[in-house]
């Protein structure tokens, strides 16, 4: 496979119909490799004369994946997609002023970047390593006169559901709400993630999921689930806090 995907088109009749990403169930926001979780060590918060820039990527446009014993891909399914394409998510921003409240109860000083950023503005970073930020945010530091940058990307928001083959073309499950998220605290001098966290959320839908045009209950679940994983990503780093 070259790069983090394979092309694959597949045609079918019913509400999914293409198939266009296959996608590394490990795949992390800014490249193809697969980094751990890294805990914030306690030394961190006695930096009391640090700055800290809080970003939030763009949220993605919503997607529904298929998932098969061959991994997940991306599937364009034109009801309910296109349903959850008109769904306002922007509260997920909301996760900056949460944040910034954690760091300042801590005693730093954190500066919230007010607008959503495009994390593909940014150059990649020749010979990254594990534990290293993959993208070259200096420029957003300078922006914000920060030392450190805490970074919220969403990968996926929409729904998932099982398929059986290769070639996702008979579903065993149905469809739950989706939510991949990535959270990472950037020493900006050094590039080193002092914090990583990623989650993946499913919530399945309370009662029938096939409710055409608005599938409401389909529709609550990936609201559920993205407000779980904020909330997973928010704690977890509040905890190093205590």
């Amino acid at each position: 496979m070259a790069g983090c995907g394979l092309a694959r088109i597949f045609r079918s009749p019913g509400r999914i119909l293409i198939f266009e990403t296959a996608i590394s169930t490990g795949v992390l926001m800014m490249g193809c490799a697969v980094q751990k979780p890294i805990s914030l060590d306690n030394s961190f918060w006695e930096k009391k004369d640090a700055t800290v820039g809080i970003a939030v990527a763009k949220i993605p446009v919503p997607s529904a994946a298929a998932e098969s014993r061959d991994g997940i891909s991306d599937a364009y399914s034109s009801d309910v997609t296109r349903r959850l394409e008109k769904e306002d998510f922007s509260r997920i921003y909301k996760i900056g002023g949460k944040l910034e409240g954690v760091l300042q109860t801590k005693g730093l000083n954190p500066k919230v970047i007010p607008a959503p950023i495009a994390i593909d503005q940014f150059p990649t970073r020749d010979g990254v390593t594990d534990g290293h930020a993959e993208r070259d945010f200096s420029a957003l530091g300078a922006a914000a006169q920060a030392q450190y940058l805490l970074l919220v990307q969403v990968q996926s928001i929409g729904t998932i559901r099982g398929y059986l083959g290769a070639l996702p073309v008979i579903p065993t499950t149905s469809p739950s709400g989706y939510f991949v998220a990535v959270g990472q605290l950037i020493d900006l001098k050094t590039q080193k993630l002092l914090w990583h966290k990623r989650v993946s959320i499913r919530r399945p839908s309370r009662g029938e999921w096939d409710q055409p045009p608005d599938f409401a209950n389909l529709t609550t679940a990936v609201h559920q689930a993205a407000d779980s994983g904020m909330d997973i990503l928010v704690l977890d780093f509040s905890w190093s806090a205590k």
